[in-house]
């Protein structure tokens, strides 16, 4: 069995955009939180078609580092 997140073979490098499946999974969360953060506009994708959306790789991660939160738990 194969990783979805893997490249093709041949390729050393990993895939320049995530599917929304793909994204959710790198992401931890379910496809459905992936919809409600793009319906909100809080996701960096592109849009091919009404269907067809593709999220880069790299403006992810940009967006994630920052929108680090880091939280201390009190005690």
């Amino acid at each position: 069995m194969t990783d979805k997140l893997s490249p093709p073979a041949g390729h050393s490098s990993p895939p320049a955009y995530f599917t929304k499946r793909e994204l959710a999974f790198h992401l931890g969360v379910s496809v459905r939180t992936c919809d409600n953060l793009l319906a909100a506009g809080k996701l960096p994708h592109v849009r091919f078609s009404c269907r067809l959306i593709r999220f880069p790789r790299a403006a992810v991660e940009a967006y994630l580092r920052d929108h680090l939160t880091i939280r201390a738990r009190g005690e």
